[in-house]
């Protein structure tokens, strides 16, 4: 990943913090389409 475990990093602010890293360069849209998309899909349609 580019910028290695950036959730660590912004886990002191955000206790609650979730997600995962897409293993891809700086243009996600183009590098793993599928992936984003079903990350955002996760995001927007996430129920607590």
């Amino acid at each position: 990943m580019l910028y290695g475990d950036v959730l660590a990093v912004w886990r002191t602010w955000a206790p609650d913090l979730r997600g995962h890293g897409i293993d891809c360069g700086h243009h996600m849209a183009e590098e793993a389409p599928e992936q984003l998309a079903s990350a955002l899909s996760a995001l927007f349609c996430a129920r607590e």
